[in-house]
């Protein structure tokens, strides 16, 4: 009776090996079909691009291209051309380093349910691009394009494509100004800047930018002015809160009737280094409310001051608003 046990055991052993064995071979022969690869996978013009959507975590967004590109959801939403065209621009020689082909289980790759799915279209055809796991072994992404295999790409879209809408968005430009004619101030004061070489109503040979305050030209300091100029062309214009304004809106945020209107004549230098002259509007509020209080505290601070004899004023937390000229972007900037 033993030596049947005997038996059965090697015979069981003998048939896990067996397993074993089979599917070491099988795994060997699966591993065969990893290739390197130099081989372009998609190659599609940007400008033939019609449509174009991608949804990665709670973000889904969908675009589509008439004359301009346009946000499906509203098409009042600017949508930057620029952003748009460097989304696609992967996709006109997109290539892979590695290609494992005839996949069976996509789930290893993390295909099953993909990170970042991206849809685009021409006129002629779609094209479905999936994200999978990172390999941080080969530090690329893995990819399915849904001919049945599966890509490790170095260049990984979702570096791009985690953009969400406020991503999206044309934003206005602030341009930096190579020579400056006038600055006019519009609002709670008003007067102007001029630009004049050897005025005579100079100070010393760097005045250059005056200012007419009681009939007078003056001289102002030009560091200061220039640092001035600098300040405007470094604001940080990207924190929108609204993109398509309307008369209501404006009043809530104090561009109804702006405190500050800046209005700069210009000249500038374009990309093929023509010379050109233009003009440029910045109007800035605070928020109505916090400038109406605001006024009644600095009211009793200076009455208070007064009566104590204290000079010195705290730096106020302000919420404060821009608006370039008469775009529809309200934007909340720092104080």
């Amino acid at each position: 009776m033993k030596r049947y046990k005997r038996l059965y055991l090697l015979l069981g052993v003998l048939a896990v090996a067996c397993i074993a064995t089979f599917g070491v071979l099988r795994f060997e022969e699966y591993q065969e079909q990893i290739k390197n690869s130099d081989e372009i996978i998609l190659k599609v013009p940007s400008d033939t691009v019609t449509s174009l959507s991608w949804e990665y975590q709670e973000e889904s967004l969908s675009f589509h291209k008439e004359e301009v590109w346009l946000y499906d959801e509203d098409e009042a939403f600017p949508v930057s051309e620029e952003k748009i065209n460097g989304l696609l621009a992967q996709f006109e020689e997109f290539g892979a380093s590695f290609i494992i082909e005839n996949v069976q289980d996509y789930g290893q790759y993390g295909l099953d349910v993909p990170v970042c799915t991206i849809r685009f279209s021409t006129d002629e055809q779609e094209y479905e691009v999936q994200l999978g796991d990172y390999s941080s072994m080969d530090s690329e992404r893995y990819v399915s394009i849904g001919d049945g295999n599966v890509y490790l790409v170095q260049n990984d879209p979702l570096d791009q494509f985690d953009a969400v809408l406020s991503d999206m968005i044309d934003h206005d430009d602030v341009p930096r100004f190579d020579a400056v004619a006038s600055i006019q101030f519009s609002g709670d004061e008003t007067y102007s800047i001029v630009y004049e070489e050897g005025s005579d109503n100079t100070y010393c040979a760097d005045d250059v930018y005056f200012a007419q305050i009681g009939g007078e030209m003056l001289p102002l300091d030009t560091e200061r002015v220039q640092s001035y100029l600098d300040s405007i062309t470094d604001a940080v214009l990207t924190d929108y809160v609204t993109y398509n304004a309307t008369e209501e809106e404006l009043q809530s945020y104090g561009l109804d009737s702006p405190e500050l209107t800046i209005s700069l004549n210009y000249t500038s230098e374009d990309e093929d280094g023509e010379s050109f002259s233009d003009a440029f509007v910045l109007n800035i509020s605070r928020a109505p409310d916090e400038k109406t209080a605001a006024e009644a505290d600095e009211t009793t601070e200076a009455e208070s001051s007064v009566e104590n004899g204290e000079t010195d004023r705290k730096e106020e937390e302000i919420t404060a608003y821009a608006r370039v000229g008469e775009s529809q972007i309200v934007y909340q900037i720092s104080a």
